[in-house]
């Protein structure tokens, strides 16, 4: 089992200049952002404006704080996300705009390459959540090492 402190946690500026992300965790470990696997992080937006492009790269979002995020992913219907909203996937090598709703908020973004991972997302409110014992069966069962 492996232990993830905050002050541990790796900030570094968005690929595209627009703001900085707090990294939680990558694979592999010491990845940048043009050769990892899959990477956790929460980011605070401030301002509207594009995504960064990653090729091969599906993205899953969610709103922490904040009043909310209108996303524009091409191909696909505009979407407005708040803390209330269920995580929404959409891949990283699209044409991606957001247009904040009203002032910053601050975003859990899971991203992975869309080739070998499949993202598993999603708000639980109570420990006891029944959510939590399919996470356990899905974690045993895709990393045995894990369960032990």
């Amino acid at each position: 089992m492996r232990i993830l402190r905050a002050a541990d946690y790796r900030v570094m500026p968005w690929k595209n200049g627009g703001g900085t992300t707090t990294e939680i965790m990558v694979s592999p470990d010491g990845a940048g952002l043009d050769d990892f696997d899959w990477r956790v992080s929460m980011a605070r937006v401030e301002g509207s404006g594009p995504f960064s492009s990653f090729a091969g790269i599906d993205r899953t979002l969610s709103v922490l704080e904040g009043e909310g995020i209108a996303l524009d992913v091409a191909g696909l219907a505009p979407v407005h996300l708040t803390r209330l909203s269920s995580p929404f996937s959409f891949p990283a090598d699209v044409a991606t705009s957001a247009e904040l709703l009203a002032g910053a908020v601050r975003d859990f973004l899971d991203t992975a390459d869309d080739e070998v991972w499949t993202q598993l997302v999603g708000i639980m409110t109570r420990a006891e959540d029944p959510g939590i014992a399919a996470l356990r069966a899905v974690v045993a069962r895709a990393l045995p090492e894990a369960a032990a």
